[in-house]
């Protein structure tokens, strides 16, 4: 595992560990990670009507979270870190 995506997964656990919902967000408008905290139960319909695989994504999941009860964080802005690609 490369520095870069130890940094990344540091990030990503270190944030889930004080919000609600991480999210780590892609330049193509989706995300890599969902992370969930676990304060709270599951956000009901955090993922209905979701446009998967679209530049819509992130948007229509933030959509969808009570943004008002949740402490929401989104991670720096990357492409997958690629934290469990092997090498041939």
């Amino acid at each position: 595992m490369t520095d870069v995506a130890l940094d990344t997964l540091r990030e990503a656990l270190r944030a889930v560990a004080t919000q609600d919902v991480v999210l780590g967000p892609n330049e193509d408008g989706g995300y890599w990670l969902v992370g969930l905290g676990r304060r709270r139960r599951f956000p009901s319909g955090m993922f209905q009507r979701v446009r998967w695989s679209r530049e819509d994504m992130l948007d229509d999941t933030l959509a969808r979270l009570p943004l008002a009860l949740l402490k929401i964080e989104l991670l720096a802005m990357e492409d997958v870190p690629r934290i469990g690609k092997r090498h041939a």
